[in-house]
């Protein structure tokens, strides 16, 4: 649908909005270990630069995992669908059934005076009122959505991809909203005073974590801690994916120092040159983002908004580069195997404005500046990156020639057909 420069920066942003997403996820569950784990287990108070320290070890563990157990990353890719999913039915099925805090049904709609010192002072959107909070309301599953391009990571191992590609994206997005949306109903149903769980949010107990502790006492901590495995996880499975993508950009030439970052572990098999990058950018991200808030009154909660805002701009930005390059095109629709027919370009459309809206409530809010600079520094980084580099050395995507294969191959001792690679020193 585009040229090598639509490909190039549709690469990049997505790439910086997947490291931006490593960093938000396990910012979030560093929060969580520090609750449950540090201050439940160990009776200790965790600062946050404590969970700055925390997440770059958990970082740190999920890259050496990727790197060095590739088998183990397989196994814990299954064993992560069922955590997701039976941890999400026990929270959603415990929380009705036992809650302590029991909130009606009129409860969602109820306005209620938050945490006092945000009534004084309030930030911009809280003057609008009830569009103001709905206007911010509708980022919540945003920056969730982002992980329905996973699909599309995986295409080149997709049978049918165009096809199965675009299916699989389609039921993720179906699947999150059914599912979160029951999830999201049993919390609310649960919440406790909305004044005390914005003050411990505030004091580094997430909110969720709260809810739980609260209502299913010593229940609610191993809920909490299953939370924490299950961000550990979908974490560790992210930097695979970064990992892989800087390892393809480096393939390709599509990154200076090519040769450095598409090196492959010759005894694991794994690029894990990349994957160091990947969980080293992720660290870099979320010392920004603490940095940026930490003389915030609440700083926790300013560091993640402006990590997921940052993340959740770049991909849909990604994300809306193909779309509108789809509008512009019409020799790519006869070959398209997934199609709303006559209301795809309608879709577009609406996308494209969708993506607008939530750039600007993400980014351009005055109580979320850091997201913004972030992301402009980033892109002030891209343009002079492609302008003195990529606009001339980046040839796109290159398709090896046989003898190409066979040579990587024989570097690392690769299999063709079951057969030892033509050089290869054999794994026997």
């Amino acid at each position: 649908m585009g040229n090598r420069h639509w490909g190039w920066w549709t690469a990049r942003l997505n790439l910086g909005g997947l490291v931006t997403a490593v960093a938000g996820i396990n910012w979030a569950a560093a929060a969580f270990f520090n609750r449950i784990v540090l201050q439940e287990i160990f009776g200790a108070v965790p600062t946050l630069g404590t969970q700055v320290v925390v997440m770059a070890a958990i970082t740190l563990v999920q890259v050496i995992i990727n790197v060095f157990g590739i088998r183990l990353v397989a196994f814990l890719n299954e064993l992560s669908v069922w955590v997701h999913v039976i941890g999400v039915v026990a929270i959603a099925l415990l929380l009705f059934a036992f809650a302590e805090f029991r909130n009606g049904p009129g409860f969602p709609f109820r306005i209620e005076p938050g945490d006092p010192a945000i009534a004084a002072n309030p930030p911009f959107w809280g003057g609008l009122g009830i569009f103001g909070a709905f206007l911010l309301g509708l980022l919540q599953a945003q920056w969730t959505y982002t992980g329905y391009d996973a699909s599309a990571h995986t295409a080149e191992e997709t049978i049918s991809a165009r096809r199965g590609s675009a299916n699989g994206i389609f039921m993720s997005v179906a699947a999150s909203a059914v599912v979160g949306y029951i999830l999201l109903l049993a919390i609310t149903y649960a919440l406790p005073p909305i004044a005390d769980t914005i003050a411990a949010d505030a004091s580094g107990t997430p909110a969720v974590a709260y809810t739980l502790i609260e209502n299913l006492e010593g229940l609610g901590v191993f809920l909490s801690f299953v939370i924490v495995v299950a961000m550990m996880l979908c974490g560790l499975l992210a930097i695979a994916s970064t990992g892989r993508i800087i390892f393809a950009f480096a393939r390709d030439g599509g990154v200076p120092f090519s040769h450095v970052f598409s090196h492959i572990n010759k005894t694991q098999r794994t690029p894990d040159v990349a994957l160091c990058t990947a969980g080293l950018l992720a660290v870099i991200i979320t010392v920004y983002a603490y940095v940026s808030a930490r003389g915030d009154a609440a700083a926790a909660s300013v560091t993640i908004a402006i990590i997921t805002g940052m993340s959740t701009a770049l991909l849909y930005w990604a994300y809306g580069l193909p779309i509108l390059l789809g509008l512009r095109a019409d020799e790519w629709r006869s070959r398209r195997a997934w199609t709303f027919g006559g209301r795809s370009r309608i879709l577009a459309v609406v996308s494209i404005l969708w993506i607008v809206v939530i750039s600007v409530l993400f980014l351009w809010r005055p109580d979320n500046e850091f997201a913004f600079r972030g992301t402009a520094g980033f892109l002030i980084l891209l343009v002079v990156y492609y302008a003195l580099w990529a606009a001339r050395s980046f040839k796109g995507p290159q398709a090896m020639r046989s003898e190409e294969l066979l040579a990587r191959e024989r570097k690392v001792g690769e299999t063709i057909h079951g057969d030892v690679a033509p050089g290869a020193v054999s794994a026997d």
